[in-house]
């Protein structure tokens, strides 16, 4: 059986998980923006794009690594519990960025369904 990864591994995939989260977190709060996705929100075209078409992606990509990390700090921290705290403390901070992330984009969802209006809906502004 393989030996687990080493604990820099492990940073080095937990500071780039993390960077992809939080690159997940402002196109989140982007999409909930109802000026966001007019001409006159002043918001580059481009910009819009790259939200609309890597949201869901990058959302994917973020989940599935988080979980890999996870698993990889656990099976890290089960041979040398000393240096596995910090890596399990950073993967409970990704795991509250995701959360986070998650429930920025059901909030306005959930509120939509509830007032009777379509999904993201954001009022007459």
């Amino acid at each position: 059986m393989r030996r687990s990864r080493s604990p820099i591994e492990i940073a080095v995939l937990l500071f780039g998980n993390g960077m992809a989260g939080l690159v997940l977190l402002v196109s989140s709060l982007l999409r909930e923006m109802h000026e966001f996705w007019l001409n006159s929100g002043g918001y580059p075209v481009f910009l819009r794009a790259m939200v609309l078409h890597l949201h869901y992606p990058l959302f994917f990509l973020v989940f599935g690594s988080t979980a890999a990390v996870s698993l990889m700090s656990l099976r890290y921290f089960a041979e040398d519990r000393r240096a596995g705290r910090g890596l399990l403390l950073m993967c409970g901070l990704q795991w509250l960025l995701f959360t986070a992330i998650v429930v920025i984009m059901l909030w306005n969802n959930v509120e939509n369904l509830l007032n009777g209006h379509p999904l993201h809906y954001h009022g007459d502004q």
